[in-house]
Order: structure tokens, then C-alpha cells, then sequence
């Protein structure tokens, strides 16, 4: 018992005993405040759905209203973590990590004690690797939480969330980028621009989220928010026809 007892592992708050490394693993992620970003270079369609409205998950019944009004309604920031971190203003009670998320086969991976100190945070299994996550890491910057196996003897945090001060939002946001359009309104406006002029010329235009482009311009500018607002690229047209030709795309050659 007494060499049970004294072995230990490293970690964010500290070293632990390994007699309580359960409780560690059980109860260490109420202490965490976790911000999630994807780190890629082009949209992603999957992302728009899982996180682009409540209806991706939705368990209601069939036709829920409730998820069916946030289709279309939300909009992805694009930013640097430069620009981040500059923006943010980080109490000093507490630490921050940022670290490309890894995604493992958790059946074939073996955390060793030293990797117990941030790995196990800053990993996923690997059927989210689409996500291609960055995540942002806050804790508080303490050695006195407890850990226990014994019955209530675990330090209990109770404050749910934290909430940063951005200090230049103007510098925080790089561009915003608006939903496209739900999928069955998407399908209305192709076959109905199809059906008029038999040709995608200006149908681009016409699956422009505008409803709302015009909410977050004048969300911005209620709060004095001078950035780029475009539409997503997943309103892009294939070309299919010698007058769906874009000059702004291809200039024509002399």
C-alpha cells in the first residue's frame, strides 16, 4: 500500500498520486475552458452543418420550426491566432495553451505519465479529423486542487465558463463568412433561375445569403465592426455553358 501510495504523475495542476488518477481523469475537465477553431484553408460543408445550425443534431420530431429558422443563419469568423491572442486580455490567475488538436486511434494509444500533463487534452478520436482542430487551452493557475478517490475530497469548481475581454474586435475578426443558404431553398432558387433564363448566369448572385448579409451589416455597424463580409464558397456555380464564362475569374487573354 505505502508503494501504491507514493507513486505520482505530473500534471496541470501539479504532481497527483496515481491512487487518484481516476478522479484526475473523471473530474479534471470541469477545470478546463476549452475554445475550438478548424485550421483550414477553404470551407468545409460538414462543418457547416454540424455547427451552422441546431438542426444538425436535432432530436425532435420530423419538421422541427425551431431547428428548421437557424438554417442559414449563422456565420463562421475567420481569424489568426496572432490576431487572437493580441485581442484577448488573459487574467493572470489564469494559463493559456494552443495546440493543433491530435486525433488517435484510441484502441492502439497509450498515454505514459508525462504525456498526462496536456495530451490527453488536446486529443480526439480520430473520426473527427475532419474538424481539423485548433484548440485554445485556459486553466487556473493553481496547485491546490485536490483529486481524490475517497468520496467527496475532490476540490469542485463551480464556475461554468469564463469569459475573456477582446480588446479591438476590429482586429479580432479577420472576415466573416455567411451561411449558405439551406439546402431545399438552395434547390427552389437553382431550379427556378433555370426554369427563367436557361442558363447559371447570375444564379450565383442569386443564392447570395442576403437576409443575412443584412442582419451582421447592421449588427456591425451598431457596434462600430468595420470587416469584410462575403457569402460562402459553397455558392459557387459549376460552369457548364460558354455564358456562365466569369471575366472577374478569367480574364479573357489579348
Amino acid at each position: 500500500m505505502n508503494e501504491i501510495s507514493s507513486k505520482e504523475f505530473p500534471s496541470l495542476f501539479g504532481t497527483q498520486k496515481k491512487i487518484n488518477g481516476n478522479a484526475f481523469l473523471t473530474q479534471i475537465s470541469s477545470w478546463l475552458y476549452a475554445n475550438c477553431w478548424t485550421d483550414l484553408p477553404y470551407e468545409c460543408q460538414a462543418m457547416w452543418q454540424l455547427y451552422g445550425s441546431s438542426g444538425s443534431n436535432c432530436r425532435h420530431t420530423e419538421g422541427c420550426v425551431e431547428c428548421e429558422n437557424t438554417q442559414g443563419m449563422s456565420v463562421c469568423i475567420e481569424s489568426t491566432i496572432r490576431a487572437v491572442l493580441d485581442s484577448l486580455e488573459i487574467n493572470e490567475d489564469y494559463n493559456l495553451s494552443i495546440q493543433k488538436v491530435e486525433y488517435l486511434d484510441h484502441r492502439h494509444t497509450k498515454f505514459e505519465d508525462h504525456d498526462l500533463i496536456s495530451r490527453p487534452f488536446f486529443s480526439k478520436a480520430m473520426h473527427f479529423s475532419y474538424e481539423n482542430e485548433v484548440r485554445f487551452l485556459l486553466w487556473p493557475d493553481r496547485k491546490d486542487i485536490k483529486f481524490s478517490y475517497e468520496h467527496q475530497k475532490s476540490s469542485i469548481n463551480k464556475i461554468k465558463n469564463i469569459e475573456l475581454n477582446i480588446k479591438d474586435i476590429n482586429s479580432f475578426i479577420g472576415k466573416i463568412i455567411l451561411s449558405p443558404l439551406p439546402f431545399k431553398k438552395t434547390k427552389a432558387i437553382k431550379d427556378d433561375h433555370m426554369e427563367k433564363y436557361q442558363s447559371l448566369l447570375g444564379l450565383q448572385e442569386a443564392l447570395s445569403n442576403s437576409t443575412l448579409r443584412n442582419k451582421i451589416e447592421l449588427l456591425c455597424a451598431q457596434n462600430s465592426i468595420k470587416v469584410e463580409i462575403v457569402d460562402s464558397d459553397l455558392n459557387q456555380t459549376p460552369t457548364v455553358d460558354c455564358y456562365t464564362f466569369s471575366d472577374t475569374q478569367h480574364p479573357p487573354s489579348i
